[in-house]
């Protein structure tokens, strides 16, 4: 996203350019080390004196916060499905435990309080899930709703899973 010289104020003077990788100019800083999402990996872009040729804008002029915004919806269900991925294989694993450890002469999947909570982290998973795939959908169809349902299903699921 880009700002040229002159542009008009606010979002309506930003727009949209292609960087393509090799392009003289531009680089990339060494993948950073992360607690987390180590599947995304996340890099410092620099631009040094890059010139791109005016072929490169992606949509009209004006319109790359619009393709911005556009962009940060399909984000959110992103990082929303990435937390229901790992939430669902952690409950797995959970149950995997609890199925073969001991104590008290019992497993762990006997004793009532674990099945209690097994039954909360599941129930969060599966709401996690539907909410998830309601914005997706609503995303998918274009449908009014769509930016209000991706923010609370990264809300949602983010926060449930995590548990």
């Amino acid at each position: 996203m880009m700002r040229q010289d002159g542009a008009a104020p606010g979002a309506k003077g930003i727009f949209c350019l292609m960087i393509e990788n090799g392009t003289e100019g531009f680089s990339f800083g060494k993948k950073e080390d992360k607690l987390g999402w180590n599947s995304q990996p996340t890099r410092i872009l620099t631009f040094e004196d890059c010139k791109v040729p005016i072929t490169n804008q992606i949509g009209k002029d004006g319109f790359g916060f619009n393709i911005a915004m556009a962009g940060l919806n399909g984000g959110r269900v992103n990082i929303a499905s990435c937390s229901l991925g790992a939430a669902q294989r952690s409950l797995d694993l959970a149950i995997e435990h609890l199925k073969c450890r001991k104590q008290f002469g019992k497993t762990l999947s006997d004793f009532q309080y674990n099945q209690f909570k097994l039954a909360e982290l599941a129930t969060k998973l599966y709401t996690s899930r539907l909410i998830v795939r309601n914005a997706a959908e609503q995303l998918d169809n274009d449908l009014p709703e769509k930016v209000a349902l991706c923010a609370m299903a990264k809300l949602h699921a983010t926060d449930n899973c995590f548990d």
